[in-house]
């Protein structure tokens, strides 16, 4: 079941949120996404409040498709690999090889916009 006022409100109060960031980091640029964009000019332009709150409402879901897709595709590794379970349960420090060989093996993506082509050496 939708709630159209209960985004509306949600959307309204991220707006706000993000507003006195902004306004923030336009006094005082920070080593951040957000004081790149309140800072950024092309051809004298800048962007204006909308199309930085715009971004920054793209930006936040961003990475949750392939967080919680490698996340699973690394469990069920593990669980349908006991041997490599059992490995990284003794040392947790394999953990982060488990994380990048998980994601060499079953990557969360399996396809991505535009073209890749190796350059001749």
């Amino acid at each position: 079941m939708t709630n159209w006022e209960r985004g509306i409100q949600a959307s309204a109060e991220l707006k706000a949120y993000l507003a006195a960031i902004l306004e923030e980091r336009r006094r005082q640029p920070a080593d951040d996404v957000i004081s790149v964009l309140a800072t950024a000019e092309l051809d004298g332009e800048h962007l204006d409040d909308e199309e930085i709150f715009s971004f920054l409402r793209l930006l936040l879901p961003a990475g949750v498709e392939t967080t919680f897709r490698s996340t699973g595709n690394l469990l069920y590794l593990l669980l349908t690999h006991p041997e490599q379970l059992d490995a990284v349960r003794r040392d947790r420090s394999l953990l982060p090889q488990a994380i990048e060989e998980g994601l060499r093996f079953e990557p969360p993506l399996l396809l991505t916009a535009g073209s890749r082509r190796a350059t001749p050496s």
